[in-house]
This record gives C-alpha cells, structure tokens and sequence, in this order.
C-alpha cells in the first residue's frame, strides 16, 4: 500500500511540503471537485490550497451537506464561476470596477465531463456570473493528459484567474505544481506533449 504524507496529503515519494510557498487571495475561493478527482494522485486542488490554506475550500461535490451550505452562503451577485459556456464572458475583458465586486470565485475540478455534470447537477450555480479565458499560457501541466488543446490544470485556472482579476503574484503556485511534477516519473505516452 502507497505511503503518503500526513500534510501535504501526496504519496511519500512525491511530498511537496518543502516546496510550497504562501500565496494571498483578496477573496474566497471554492473548488468544486468531481469525486473522483479527490484520491488522484496527480490532483493540483491540493496545491492550492497548501499555497493558501485560509482563502481556499474544497468541497467534493458527492457531500450534499458541505453543497447545500454552499448554495445557502453564496452570495450569486458577487461570485464568478470559472467555466465556458454559452453564456460565460471573457474574463480579461471585465472591466476594473466590476472586477472589485467579486468576492468568490468558484472553479470546477474535474474533466470537461465531469465538470458539465456538475454545473447541471447543482443547477443553482447557474444564477452566478460564468467566465472563460481568451488569454490563458499554455499549460504547463504535462503529467496529465486532455484532449483539449487550450486545456490547463485547475491550478493554472486558478492562477490566471486570480492575476488577471486582482493582480495576485501567483509564482507560489506555479512552482508548487512544477515541483510536484518534477517527481512524477511516467512513461513517455503518459506524459502530455508541450
């Protein structure tokens, strides 16, 4: 049976406690995260919140308790909710004023799949605010596979989100998701070509 680290939560061999860094979120995040998303090893949710512990929840969205006390705090006027759809407007057009009324943001960690499942599951989300990027880097998550071109980690969601809406210094999670890779040791097809 794998061994894994008491604090960071990751397998033994790839504990990442000495390499995360502070962070500072202005506001509130969420991450919704798919159920089966919570035991992968490679989950970057955990990151984040080792980067900014006090600013960031994870709810697995299987808890339908921790799900009905989130629809009962949201506040849906001053929530973005990180996801593309018909709806959603660019977030690097959002102009300052309207960016200061956020004061949560929520992002969906999951595949595409998972993450329309959610929306349609918890369909109270959709009275928030959607957004999507037109901008975002190139991933630079590669120890994962998606068939999305434009596809990033919910890190580097979280990451250029919180930057472009509050000009958060965000290297903490960059070099906390790079050093977790940088134990991973798969096989050349595992690992995504970037």
């Amino acid at each position: 049976m794998r061994a894994y680290c008491n604090i960071c939560q990751y397998p033994v061999k790839t504990c990442v406690c000495d390499r995360i860094s502070s962070v500072n979120f202005p506001i509130t995040l969420t991450i919704l995260q798919h159920k089966r998303e919570v035991t992968h090893a490679k989950n970057t949710a955990r990151l984040i919140s080792l980067c900014a512990p006090d600013k960031t929840n994870i709810i697995v969205t299987s808890d339908n308790g921790a799900m009905t006390h989130l629809q009962d705090k949201l506040c849906v006027n001053q929530c973005a909710v990180i996801y593309p759809n018909d709806s959603s407007r660019a977030i690097e057009t959002l102009p300052v004023n309207e960016r200061h009324t956020i004061n949560h943001i929520v992002v969906i960690d999951g595949s595409w799949k998972q993450a329309y499942s959610i929306i349609e599951q918890y369909n109270w989300l959709k009275a928030c605010a959607f957004y999507h990027f037109e901008e975002a880097p190139l991933t630079r998550y590669r120890i994962r596979h998606t068939k999305m071109d434009n596809g990033v980690s919910t890190l580097e969601a979280v990451a250029y989100a919180m930057n472009t809406l509050f000009d958060v210094d965000v290297s903490p999670l960059y070099e906390a998701q790079e050093a977790m890779q940088s134990f991973w040791q798969s096989p050349p097809p595992h690992m995504r070509k970037i």
